[in-house]
C-alpha cells in the first residue's frame, strides 16, 4: 500500500512540472505538462500541445488558426504551429 501511494505522489509530481519558458513566450498546459509556444505573445490551443500568434485563436479541430469572431466564409486561416 505504501508503494501505492508514493507512485501516486510521484506520477503527481511529475506531471505538475512546469516548462521554463522564454521571454514573451507563452506556457502551454495540456495532458504531458508544461510547454512553451515559440510564437511571442502565442495563444495556446485547449489541447496545450498547439499554438497560434497573438491576437488569433484555434480552431474546434486545431488545425487552423483564426481571427476571434470571424465566420466561416471570411475566416483569414493560417496554418498552426505544433510545439
Amino acid at each position: 500500500m505504501k508503494a501505492f501511494i508514493i507512485l501516486i505522489l510521484i506520477g503527481t509530481f511529475v506531471s505538475n512540472i512546469s516548462a521554463v519558458c522564454q521571454v514573451g513566450q507563452t506556457e502551454c498546459r495540456g495532458c504531458a505538462g508544461g510547454k512553451c509556444c515559440p510564437i511571442a505573445c502565442g495563444h495556446c490551443c485547449l489541447s496545450g500541445l498547439r499554438c497560434c500568434p497573438c491576437g488569433l485563436v484555434c480552431d474546434t479541430t486545431e488545425t487552423f488558426c483564426m481571427r476571434p469572431g470571424m465566420n466561416g466564409a471570411n475566416m483569414t486561416m493560417t496554418n498552426i504551429r505544433t510545439l
